[in-house]
């Protein structure tokens, strides 16, 4: 027995690993034996069994190169397939870190692709003339002309801060701090002031065709923006069936020039705003200027953009339910659609709504709790702040990119717009009306442009019309004459502008006739002057009594006869003044120029031509994909593997198993048996 043990005690551990002469059937013989084995196991040393390991494993993986290694018989074959491993594995590990790091950086390409859309969806057109306030309205807002061009205009400024050529710059006072009676926009807010002075669509929209059929003012409606009042164009169906410009939108717009002022802007024209209809309408930022004297066409391409959502985009998407939050707590109806300028415009009315405890003029989220700005709230709060807003807004408000929107793609031609054979057929057709349009606006021009004259007749003028008014009383004539000034500064503007724009209503073109002074003409301009000037006559009583020294004997009928007296005098001196030098300035400018150059003169600094039309009706789509997917990860994964190992998912899985499942199972094995003994 002793010698039997000395002869498995030299048994080779790959002999004794096996067990070759051991019995099949169990018993506490065959457990004896594997302990046995198992404590000579315990006596080799950790590199002993790491290398038995090792070539054991080489036995059993698929990797190829570590069966090489393991199996080498001599140490250069061992060398040489190590050196291969390592520098295998190197690459290995750089190919994976770099497939990785792109795979996070979530990287996208664009697919464009283009489909033919019949009929295709007409875009929203929003039109606004570019002066915010016209003159025959805000005047009277301001008590008259002489209040107007005097506080009025930097008023507006005040309100509206902008860079030009009438800036004011002196060490007055804000208008809009003083406490004067002429400023009754003080319990008017600001949305009313705009909204009720601004130019009127019949006026400003002279022709309109649409997909060929005829359209008008009608189909246009009024809708407040940043840029003032504005006009957006709706004839259902807005879809077209065919491209070019005769299927989109041609309009003839008149920007009034004549009744501009000289604020909150200087220039002359048109702004438009070409947008997608789920898309709010940012005409200042966005708009387009459109010159008088010009022709202007916009060709659009329709463009539809869905970029990737998170993690590869900021974008949002934004479900159409009622219960649905957009960014800056912006909620949307079954019937909206996100968009970043609807969100921007939010955001701005919610900031200021914060900030100035009211409502920006233009603001579309209207609150019963918060009302609309009082101008003087406007001036110190929202204009003061506004530049902040604009640096900061993409800080302040978190409004991303929808993942899914319509992008219009624009492209602008002009050329210069009458022709001067439209003056030529409209006179041969004796279409007549910008004729006398276009004379009346040349006369305010050379008669009518000096100030400083009017105003030397209307001071010369003053006195005698108050000594035939206010016979057989004692006056106050130098305070009296401040406050009626004002009312013929009024009276000499408006007579001005209703006779030189509608003299050819009353005048014969064929024979130079004078105007009448009895003509239904003059007792329709009377009345209609003196409607205008109604405000200043109900505030009679009080510059009376101020100036009359013996007003106790003057009652309110009284006043009113007075002011009866003084306006009719006025106006007759006025009228005749203002026809006389019209028909004398009609008839030196039919000698020194035709009606067609005048005509058309007029025109170009009055009129501008609008085209809005498709180019073609394909659809741009621009869809973004994933440069680099998890499946594309796995499957470069597995190509760098095989490339450098010849290895595969499987491989690893083997090797896993050999190292960490096998050892496990192993040792639970070798506790059982021990416990069993």
């Amino acid at each position: 027995m002793v010698q039997a043990n000395k002869m498995t005690e030299m048994i080779p551990e790959t002999h004794t690993k096996n067990y070759p002469f051991q019995r099949k059937s169990g018993g506490y013989g065959f457990l004896r034996r594997k302990m046995f084995f198992d404590s000579i196991e315990k006596k080799r040393t950790k590199p002993e069994k790491l290398q038995m390991r090792l070539e054991k494993f080489g036995q059993e993986t698929t990797l190829h190169g570590v069966r090489n290694l393991t199996q080498a018989n001599n140490w250069p074959r061992r060398i040489f397939w190590l050196g291969i491993l390592i520098v295998s594995l190197y690459f290995l590990g750089r190919e994976i870190k770099e497939s990785i790091i792109e795979y996070t950086t979530y990287s996208t390409y664009t697919e464009v692709s283009h489909d033919t859309i019949i009929p295709m969806p007409f875009p929203v057109v929003t039109i606004c003339n570019s002066n915010m306030f016209k003159l025959d309205k805000i005047v009277p807002v301001f008590n008259g002309t002489a209040d107007f061009l005097t506080k009025g205009l930097k008023f507006i400024r005040e309100l509206f801060p902008d860079k030009g050529l009438t800036n004011l710059h002196d060490d007055d006072d804000d208008v809009t701090n003083q406490k004067s009676d002429i400023f009754n926009l003080w319990k008017r807010d600001m949305k009313e002031l705009v909204t009720l002075n601004g130019h009127d669509k019949t006026d400003m929209i002279v022709s309109c065709k649409f997909n060929m059929k005829t359209c008008g003012p009608q189909h246009f409606e009024k809708t407040l923006t940043n840029f003032g009042v504005c006009y957006k164009f709706r004839l259902p169906p807005m879809e077209v069936n065919n491209s070019g410009l005769s299927n989109g939108l041609s309009l003839i717009l008149n920007a009034e020039h004549l009744q501009y002022v000289a604020a909150p802007r200087e220039k002359v024209g048109f702004r438009v705003s070409i947008t997608a209809h789920d898309h709010t309408a940012d005409v200042a930022s966005e708009g387009l200027d459109i010159a008088v004297g010009m022709s202007t066409s916009i060709g659009l391409r329709r463009r539809f953009i869905k970029l990737l959502p998170a993690p590869f985009s900021d974008c949002v998407e934004i479900t159409t339910d009622n219960t649905s939050k957009t960014p800056d707590d912006l909620t949307l109806s079954k019937d909206e659609h996100y968009s970043k300028s609807k969100c921007i415009q939010t955001c701005e009315t919610n900031y200021f709504a914060e900030l100035c405890k009211c409502l920006i003029f233009f603001s579309s989220n209207v609150s019963d709790s918060v009302p609309f700005c009082l101008p003087l709230q406007h001036k110190n709060c929202y204009s003061k702040n506004i530049d902040t807003f604009a640096r900061e807004k993409h800080h302040i408000c978190d409004c991303p990119e929808p993942c899914e929107m319509v992008d219009l793609q624009k492209t602008l031609s002009s050329s210069n717009f009458p022709s001067l054979s439209v003056a030529r057929t409209l006179y041969m057709t004796k279409k007549l009306e910008h004729f006398g349009k276009a004379l009346g606006w040349k006369i305010r021009q050379v008669t009518f442009a000096n100030s400083e004259k009017k105003r030397e007749f209307i001071i010369k003028a003053t006195p005698s019309f108050l000594n035939a008014t206010f016979q057989g009383h004692h006056i106050n004539e130098a305070s009296l004459q401040k406050h009626l000034r004002k009312i013929a500064v009024d009276v000499f503007g408006f007579v001005e502008v209703e006779i030189t724009d509608k003299m050819f209503e009353v005048r014969d073109w064929n024979c130079n006739l004078t105007i009448s002074v009895n003509s239904k003409f003059y007792d329709d301009v009377k009345e209609r002057a003196h409607d205008h000037v109604l405000d200043v006559s109900n505030a009679m009583t009080g510059i009376l009594e101020n100036n009359f020294t013996n007003h106790s004997n003057i009652s309110n009928s009284g006043t009113q006869k007075y002011f009866e007296t003084f306006f009719d005098n006025l106006f007759d001196s006025i009228y005749v003044n203002v026809s006389t030098l019209s028909e004398e300035a009609a008839n030196d400018l039919e000698r020194i120029s035709s009606d067609v150059e005048r005509t058309t003169e007029y025109m170009r600094h009055t009129f501008a031509r609008l085209d809005v039309f498709y180019e073609d009706l394909r659809m741009n789509k621009q869809i973004d994909r994933a440069r680099y997917s998890l499946a594309g990860l796995l499957g470069n994964l597995g190509g760098t593997l095989g490339l450098f190992f010849g290895a595969s998912l499987l491989a690893f899985i083997e090797a896993m198993e050999f190292w960490f499942l096998n050892d496990s199972c192993r040792r639970k094995k070798q506790k059982s048996v021990h416990s069993h003994v």
